[in-house]
């Protein structure tokens, strides 16, 4: 049976045991501009810095050839 949470309230050790060991992810270029986006907004959110978001779209803009300094 699937489990159903709002939005936002799943439990970590609920996803983290559902996820497999590989996950394979394929975005299009759409989804990938927004994800980006979001990271950007996601570093800088609250008036502090959030190291997570900033390394993760760095870590994909790399994948891009593309660098943030």
């Amino acid at each position: 049976m699937r489990q159903s949470f709002t939005l936002g309230t799943t439990p970590p050790d609920l996803i983290k045991k559902k996820l497999p060991a590989k996950y394979k992810m394929e975005l299009n270029p759409s989804d990938m501009q927004h994800l980006l986006e979001v990271l950007k907004y996601a570093t800088f959110s609250a008036g502090k810095f959030n190291e997570w978001a900033c390394t993760f779209r760095t870590d994909i803009l790399e994948t891009l050839d593309i660098e943030e300094i």
